[in-house]
Order: structure tokens, then sequence, then C-alpha cells
């Protein structure tokens, strides 16, 4: 299964000279991906890609199909199931425990002694009735 509408933005000649295109056309198990070869080969991002103007309108042999698990792979090779890198460790430690705690009791601070107009008040307990016996409220 393949999107034909979006690839049309990445190809700017005929969509069935991109290579596995019969493959990805005939197989309705999986889906088919339209990926860009420089990519895959050369390990070039997306962004660069655009930066260059290699990204929308290319020709068909700068193009590729594979099936999702294909292109998953390429897409997360360096990443391992379950592993995240010393960065990522690193930003969960900083925003986590005592942080966390701390963000809760500013806020706990803030909504404490809080004081609300009798139109606000009235309009909590409108909608604590809506919520407790909607069919008050046909």
């Amino acid at each position: 299964m393949i999107n034909i509408r979006l690839i049309k933005k990445y190809c700017k000649d005929d969509i069935s000279l991109i290579e596995n295109y019969d493959k990805a056309v005939t197989d309705k198990t999986q889906t088919w991906h339209c990926h860009h070869r420089l990519e895959t080969e050369l390990n070039v991002s997306r962004q660069q890609l655009i930066d260059i103007g290699r990204y929308f309108n290319v020709p068909t042999n700068e193009l590729i199909f594979l099936t999702s698990k294909e292109h998953h792979k390429i897409h997360f090779k360096d990443k391992k199931k379950g592993h995240l890198s010393e960065e990522t460790k690193r930003k969960i430690s900083e925003n986590s425990g005592a942080k966390r705690a701390e963000v809760r009791k500013k806020i706990s601070d803030k909504l404490k002694n809080r004081v609300f107009t009798e139109e606000h008040r009235q309009h909590m307990r409108e909608a604590s009735r809506r919520r407790w016996h909607p069919e008050l409220f046909k």
C-alpha cells in the first residue's frame, strides 16, 4: 500500500519508475514508504535535503520504496530498544525527583488562598450540577 498523492510531492517524474514500485503497489499486506536515497546511502538528514533543494520534486532515480520495517531500521539504526543516550538520561534526572516536588509546591502555594468572585462561585456550582445531574439541564 502506498499513498500516491503524498509521493507526487517528492517526485517530479512518473512515480512508476521509482525502484520497488511494482512491489509496493501490489503488496496489500504492508505499508510502503517512498524514501530518498541520499538519506539512506549518505546519511543526509531531511532538513539538509530541504536546505539544498533536493527534498521535493526530485527525479525518480533519487527515490526508493521501502517497507515500514526497512524504513524504521534506517531512521532508528543507532537507537537500541530500551537504551537511552547519556544526554537523555541527564535530562530525565534533572527533571525528576526534587525538581518536580519543587514545582508542585510552587503551584500549590499559588493556588492557596484564592478569592473567587460570587459570579465565579455561581459558575462553579452550575458546572458541578451539570456534571452530577445532567438530566436537569436537558
